[in-house]
């Protein structure tokens, strides 16, 4: 027994022993593998006030810290508060601070990764401060210090035009307030040259900043600009000072001027009538490419096949055997009691095929025919004893009756046309109730029913007028089929095989977006387009290209597992993409990257396999949002009213520009102006201001993008007018009763006044004649010098003719002397070639 207590106590003490071992060396290896490193950024970080942002922390080198406590505090305060505790694999938030709650984050996904950054989110101007990121485990510690620095973005500078001085300066005040830290403001002219300012003020109200600067402009410098600027942010309001603001002032003591000024306006009048005209010439162009766009895509999309039904023709009317052509011919009295659908006064023709829903499109050549109706009419319409069509009774056209063309509506509408249409385009979109008519060859619109109601089958109406036509000249129906007569054959064919193929193969769909595509110019966009079953197109061919365009230009192709854009469209070059990830999932989109206004338009997602294809249409409508509104002050008219102009360029599609007064009613503007160009469009209105007017704003809005811009007027700024219209009364006041006192001493003197006029006009008169009897003595001098001159030149070239043809003589009997002796050493070689072919002949003999 004791041996045996004995081995087991040995064996107790060699295991304590063991375990002790044990815990040496993992104690070593723990102190040895737990010395971590907390991280976190070496430069402040910089955030605007309501936005989001991250607080880098790590740990380094990059081990887990989900089994840790990360605590996140700030250091800067007076007691330490709580911003954010992660303990035990859980948030415990409890114990913090009330003004970040519900404001912190961490992710827990990138805690696996050593990851304890804290999103902080809509930023306040007291969360600036220094935080320390605590990270704790059982053997080890660490932390480290984000210093956090907030900015606050303010309003856009508002500019106060406040009236002029006693020394004619304008006095302009800029005001912008809500930035953090204070700002930097400053006034630029139109070069870029910063303007001292008269006047500076900073304001701070609670944790903001607001600045105000006053300056003094005592001539136009055109464009002025307030710029407010904190680190990269940048507020910037412009206002354009005119020269009338100016000649307002100096009218009230320089009335002698108006002469001047009202050449001056003449002249700008001239100038502005000039450029109406351009411009009115500029828009006239646009509007027909646009039109011709149009026409385009009808002619791609809507058109039909139109064959006119000679069974419902007019007995006058003769119908071509294919339907495309009616022309007037005799009267087949046979047909007048036999058909009751014919028309029997006007002389009219149907189509075939009628068209209850959607869009079509034919054109009509008309040239050469003095009397016509072109348009569509309903189903029901009665055609006996018709005498006059309208929309009332279920016609819509326009007619060329004695050389005017019409739009048979109640009451008829004039077109003013300046040359007879060639080929008329009829458009009808059944849903929206529209009617419209174009000359194809003019691109120009000729006139649109709008805002119809159908409720049954539209033909398409061909008439040569009412009663009689004398005019042979046929009216043709345009087939606008996009597959050419002779290709008529290989089309149905590639058809029937395709059909067969499709019907033996998957039957899969390429769906595109219901809606059209927003997309604003200068950013991206995905274009969506998918499989609808989600199946991989990896291995398929996926095309994107533009149909609208006048030939269907690539975009982006992927084929063979890769993109191959060689023959892609240059503008497009560089800016699109597809994720090929995405490609497994059936996922066709296609990103557009840096959208230019150029991208609008339709564009087609196809796709094909060796057994199928399909397609899927996506509108692409691209926003381009435009410089924000510059307001001109542009003086006052002779009622005292202040004129301002609000201007902004770069927008598309055309924005609304509107004023608004200080409760934010609308104004209304006296003029409105529109252009467009690659830029996009420029919209310019002009507003009178009365006193009563204080705070006005000119804003430019287009869907959900708005830009504003905002006046002050200053009760100051109306006081120059009233001092001029004072000034003036008082001066006509002073020159009437002058007026009055020099006629009362003009009879005296109106004799002596005249001789001494009569006598300065003879003297006038004579010294101008003296200068023009010493002009034409000059003229005749010098013609008499240019006369001489011409004869030596004269008598110098017939000299020279004679030196040249004399030679030329020379030339020509040493050509001729050489011509002989060409012709003796000809004769010589002559003889010579003779003898040697009898020598030739000779020797042959002797062999």
């Amino acid at each position: 027994m004791p041996r045996e207590e004995y081995k087991m106590n040995l064996h107790s003490l060699e295991m304590k022993f063991f375990c002790l071992t044990l815990l040496i060396i993992s104690g070593i290896t723990d102190s040895g593998s737990e010395q971590y490193e907390v991280v976190g950024p070496a430069d402040p970080i910089f955030a605007v006030a309501g936005e989001d942002v991250i607080l880098p922390c790590s740990v380094k080198p990059n081990i887990s810290v989900v089994d840790m406590r990360v605590e996140w505090f700030r250091l800067d305060l007076k007691d330490s508060q709580l911003v954010h505790l992660y303990e035990d694999h859980v948030d415990k938030n409890t114990d913090q601070s009330q003004s970040y709650r519900r404001r912190t984050k961490l992710n827990h996904q990138e805690l696996q990764k050593g990851n304890a950054s804290l999103k902080l989110s809509s930023v306040q101007i007291s969360d600036k401060g220094h935080y320390k990121c605590f990270i704790q485990s059982k053997s080890w510690s660490d932390d480290a210090t984000v210093d956090f620095k907030v900015e606050a973005v303010g309003r856009p500078p508002v500019i106060t035009v406040d009236g002029f001085d006693h020394s004619g300066g304008l006095h302009l005040q800029c005001e912008s307030e809500g930035w953090y830290p204070e700002p930097d403001l400053e006034w630029l002219n139109s070069e870029g040259v910063r303007l001292s300012s008269e006047t500076t003020e900073t304001h701070r109200n609670a944790d903001r900043f607001s600045v105000k600067h006053t300056i003094i402009v005592h001539h136009s410098v055109g464009k002025i600009h307030c710029r407010v600027k904190l680190r990269h942010h940048m507020l910037e309001t412009q206002i354009i000072t005119t020269t009338n603001m100016f000649k307002l002032w100096r009218t009230s003591v320089t009335l002698l001027l108006v002469a001047v000024v009202l050449g001056v306006t003449s002249g700008i009048l001239i100038v502005v009538f000039v450029h109406k005209n351009r411009e009115c010439d500029r828009l006239l162009q646009s509007k027909k490419i646009i039109i011709m766009q149009d026409i385009i895509h009808l002619r791609t999309h809507a058109a039909v096949d139109v064959i006119l039904d000679a069974d419902t023709a007019h007995p006058q009317l003769l119908v071509s055997d294919d339907g495309k052509q009616v022309r007037g011919g005799k009267t087949r009295l046979e047909l007048m009691n036999l058909k009751e659908e014919i028309f029997k006064e006007y002389l009219g023709v149907l189509g075939k095929d009628g068209f209850s829903s959607g869009c079509f499109y034919f054109e009509v050549q008309v040239k050469g025919q003095t009397e016509w109706d072109l348009g569509v009419t309903r189903e029901s319409v009665n055609r006996e004893g018709l005498t006059i069509v309208s929309p009332m009774i279920g016609y819509w056209t326009v007619s060329l009756r004695d050389g005017e063309c019409w739009a048979r509506k109640s009451p008829h509408v004039s077109l003013p046309l300046s040359v007879k249409p060639q080929r008329v385009g009829v458009f009808v979109d059944y849903e929206k109730g529209l009617v419209s008519f174009y000359d194809v060859e003019a691109m120009f619109l000729l006139y649109s029913y709008t805002n119809q109601y159908f409720n049954e089958k539209l033909y398409p109406f061909v008439s040569l007028g009412y009663l009689r036509n004398e005019n042979s000249t046929p009216l043709i129906i345009y087939f606008l089929h996009p597959c050419p007569l002779e290709m008529k054959f290989i089309c149905l064919t590639l058809l029937i095989i395709s059909g067969i193929t499709y019907s033996r193969s998957e039957q899969y769909e390429v769906v595109g977006p219901a809606d059209p595509v927003f997309a604003v110019a200068g950013e991206d966009v995905i274009l969506p387009c998918s499989v609808k079953s989600n199946t991989s197109v990896v291995d398929i061919r996926l095309e994107w290209f533009r149909p609208d365009l006048k030939e269907a230009q690539l975009v982006h192709l992927y084929e063979d597992h890769e993109d191959r854009n060689t023959d892609q469209i240059e503008s497009y070059r560089g800016r699109t993409e597809l994720n090929h990830q995405e490609l497994q999932r059936g996922n066709a989109s296609l990103k557009l990257s840096s959208v230019q206004v150029s991208d609008e338009g339709r564009y087609k997602c196809f796709i094909q396999s060796k057994s199928w294809s399909d397609d899927a249409t996506v509108d692409v409508h691209v926003e381009a949002v435009g410089t924000p509104p510059v307001i001109t002050v542009d003086g006052f008219d002779d009622s005292g009213g202040l004129h301002l102009q609000c201007e902004s360029k770069g927008w598309n599609p055309e924005p609304d520009l509107e004023w608004l007064n200080s409760e934010g009613v609308s104004l209304s503007s006296e003029t409105t102006e529109t252009h467009r160009n690659t830029d996009g469009f420029r919209v310019k209105h002009t507003i009178i201001v009365y006193e009563r007017d204080r705070m006005i704003h000119c804003r430019v809005k287009m869907r959900h993008h708005m830009l504003d811009t905002m006046v002050i007027n200053s009760n100051k700024r109306f006081n120059p007018w009233r001092i001029s219209i004072i000034l003036i009364s008082a001066i006509v006041l002073l020159i009437v009763i002058a007026g009055m006192l020099i006629a009362a001493f003009i009879p005296k003197y109106k004799g002596i006044y005249q001789l001494n006029n009569e006598n300065e006009t003879i003297k006038q008169d004579h010294d101008k004649l003296q200068e023009v009897k010493r002009k034409i003595q000059e003229e005749c001098d010098n013609l008499q010098k240019e006369i001489s001159s011409i004869q030596k030149e004269s008598d110098e070239y017939k000299k020279r003719i004679k030196r040249e043809h004399e030679q030329l003589e020379i030339e020509k009997s040493r050509i001729k002397k050489e011509h002989d002796q060409l012709k003796e050493d000809m004769s010589r070689i002559q003889e010579c070639s003779s003898e040697c072919n009898q020598l030739v002949q000779y020797g042959n003999r002797r062999k």
